[in-house]
Protein backbone atom coordinates (compact mmCIF):
# COMPACT_ATOMS: atom_id res chain seq x y z
CA UNK A 1 0.00 0.00 0.00
CA UNK A 2 2.89 2.44 0.68
CA UNK A 3 4.56 2.16 -2.72
CA UNK A 4 1.27 2.10 -4.09
CA UNK A 5 0.56 5.66 -2.19
CA UNK A 6 4.13 6.91 -3.48
CA UNK A 7 3.41 6.12 -7.18
CA UNK A 8 0.57 7.86 -7.05
CA UNK A 9 1.55 10.94 -5.34
CA UNK A 10 4.42 11.18 -7.27
CA UNK A 11 2.72 10.95 -10.44
CA UNK A 12 0.30 14.05 -8.94
CA UNK A 13 -2.59 11.65 -9.64
CA UNK A 14 -5.99 12.01 -7.57
CA UNK A 15 -8.23 9.06 -7.61
CA UNK A 16 -11.59 10.37 -8.55
CA UNK A 17 -13.58 7.42 -7.70
CA UNK A 18 -14.47 3.42 -7.59
CA UNK A 19 -17.29 1.57 -7.75
CA UNK A 20 -18.93 -0.33 -5.02
CA UNK A 21 -18.39 -4.27 -4.79
CA UNK A 22 -21.44 -5.86 -5.67
CA UNK A 23 -21.69 -6.87 -2.08
CA UNK A 24 -24.94 -5.14 -0.86
CA UNK A 25 -27.92 -7.07 -3.70
CA UNK A 26 -27.40 -10.73 -2.04
CA UNK A 27 -28.94 -12.63 0.50
CA UNK A 28 -28.94 -11.36 4.05
CA UNK A 29 -26.00 -13.60 4.76
CA UNK A 30 -23.88 -12.58 1.86
CA UNK A 31 -24.35 -9.29 2.51
CA UNK A 32 -23.45 -9.25 6.31
CA UNK A 33 -19.96 -11.44 5.01
CA UNK A 34 -19.38 -9.04 2.37
CA UNK A 35 -19.63 -5.93 4.96
CA UNK A 36 -16.07 -7.16 5.92
CA UNK A 37 -14.81 -6.89 2.87
CA UNK A 38 -16.41 -3.66 2.63
CA UNK A 39 -14.37 -2.14 5.53
CA UNK A 40 -10.93 -3.33 4.40
CA UNK A 41 -11.83 -1.68 1.10
CA UNK A 42 -13.09 1.20 2.39
CA UNK A 43 -9.64 1.91 4.58
CA UNK A 44 -7.53 1.37 1.26
CA UNK A 45 -9.66 3.92 -0.52
CA UNK A 46 -9.68 6.07 2.16
CA UNK A 47 -5.65 5.63 2.77
CA UNK A 48 -5.21 6.55 -1.49
CA UNK A 49 -7.72 9.79 -0.70
CA UNK A 50 -10.15 8.46 -2.93
CA UNK A 51 -13.45 10.35 -1.41
CA UNK A 52 -16.24 8.60 -3.66
CA UNK A 53 -17.55 5.43 -4.16
CA UNK A 54 -20.40 4.96 -6.56
CA UNK A 55 -23.26 2.43 -6.74
CA UNK A 56 -25.64 1.72 -9.29
CA UNK A 57 -29.15 0.92 -8.05
CA UNK A 58 -30.86 -1.92 -9.84
CA UNK A 59 -33.90 -1.17 -12.09
CA UNK A 60 -35.15 -4.36 -11.06
CA UNK A 61 -35.85 -7.14 -8.46
CA UNK A 62 -36.04 -10.48 -9.13
CA UNK A 63 -37.30 -11.66 -6.04
CA UNK A 64 -39.18 -8.95 -4.02
CA UNK A 65 -41.85 -6.68 -4.17
CA UNK A 66 -41.18 -2.73 -4.48
CA UNK A 67 -41.65 -1.92 -1.09
CA UNK A 68 -39.39 -4.29 0.20
CA UNK A 69 -36.96 -3.99 -2.13
CA UNK A 70 -37.06 -0.39 -1.52
CA UNK A 71 -36.35 -1.16 2.25
CA UNK A 72 -33.66 -3.42 1.95
CA UNK A 73 -31.79 -0.75 -0.35
CA UNK A 74 -32.29 2.25 2.15
CA UNK A 75 -31.05 0.06 5.10
CA UNK A 76 -28.24 -1.53 3.06
CA UNK A 77 -27.08 1.86 1.70
CA UNK A 78 -27.96 3.78 4.80
CA UNK A 79 -25.22 0.92 6.63
CA UNK A 80 -22.85 0.99 3.57
CA UNK A 81 -22.54 4.85 3.98
CA UNK A 82 -21.93 4.62 7.53
CA UNK A 83 -18.92 2.30 7.07
CA UNK A 84 -17.77 4.51 4.07
CA UNK A 85 -17.67 7.82 6.31
CA UNK A 86 -15.42 6.26 8.36
CA UNK A 87 -12.66 6.69 6.21
CA UNK A 88 -14.46 10.40 4.55
CA UNK A 89 -15.96 8.47 1.23
CA UNK A 90 -18.63 10.03 -0.13
CA UNK A 91 -21.53 7.16 -1.82
CA UNK A 92 -22.82 8.87 -4.84
CA UNK A 93 -26.09 6.40 -6.29
CA UNK A 94 -26.69 6.04 -10.39
CA UNK A 95 -29.48 4.56 -11.87
CA UNK A 96 -29.49 2.58 -15.02
CA UNK A 97 -32.51 4.18 -16.91
CA UNK A 98 -32.88 2.14 -20.24
CA UNK A 99 -35.62 -0.30 -21.12
CA UNK A 100 -33.31 -3.06 -21.82
CA UNK A 101 -32.43 -2.88 -18.58
CA UNK A 102 -35.82 -3.87 -17.10
CA UNK A 103 -36.88 -7.21 -18.21
CA UNK A 104 -40.53 -8.43 -18.58
CA UNK A 105 -40.37 -10.92 -15.97
CA UNK A 106 -39.10 -9.09 -13.25
CA UNK A 107 -40.63 -6.11 -10.79
CA UNK A 108 -39.57 -2.87 -11.54
CA UNK A 109 -37.45 -0.88 -9.46
CA UNK A 110 -35.40 2.50 -9.82
CA UNK A 111 -34.67 3.54 -13.10
CA UNK A 112 -35.77 7.01 -13.15
CA UNK A 113 -34.26 10.04 -11.34
CA UNK A 114 -37.54 11.28 -9.44
CA UNK A 115 -37.29 7.63 -7.45
CA UNK A 116 -33.50 7.75 -7.08
CA UNK A 117 -34.06 10.65 -5.50
CA UNK A 118 -36.15 9.71 -2.59
CA UNK A 119 -34.37 6.56 -1.96
CA UNK A 120 -31.53 9.08 -1.70
CA UNK A 121 -33.12 11.37 0.68
CA UNK A 122 -35.01 8.73 3.20
CA UNK A 123 -31.40 7.08 3.43
CA UNK A 124 -30.75 10.08 5.66
CA UNK A 125 -26.76 10.30 5.72
CA UNK A 126 -25.00 13.28 5.07
CA UNK A 127 -22.21 11.57 2.96
CA UNK A 128 -25.24 9.72 0.48
CA UNK A 129 -25.65 11.74 -2.78
CA UNK A 130 -26.03 11.62 -6.73
CA UNK A 131 -23.95 10.47 -9.07
CA UNK A 132 -25.00 12.51 -12.06
CA UNK A 133 -25.20 10.98 -15.08
CA UNK A 134 -26.48 13.36 -17.61
CA UNK A 135 -27.39 11.10 -20.60
CA UNK A 136 -29.08 8.43 -17.59
CA UNK A 137 -30.79 11.33 -16.07
CA UNK A 138 -32.09 12.66 -19.35
CA UNK A 139 -33.50 8.97 -20.36
CA UNK A 140 -35.29 8.66 -16.72
CA UNK A 141 -36.86 11.39 -17.01
CA UNK A 142 -35.39 14.62 -15.86
CA UNK A 143 -36.81 17.65 -18.34
CA UNK A 144 -33.65 20.11 -18.41
CA UNK A 145 -34.29 23.53 -18.78
CA UNK A 146 -33.47 25.29 -21.67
Amino acid sequence: LDSVRRFIESANIRIGCFDLPNTWRGDDASYKSNLVELREISETAGSLNAGVCIATVSPTSERQPYQECFEMHRGRLAEIAGILAENNIRLGLSILPTADHRPADQTPFIYQAETLMTLIKTISHPNVGLALDTWSWDVGGVRWIN
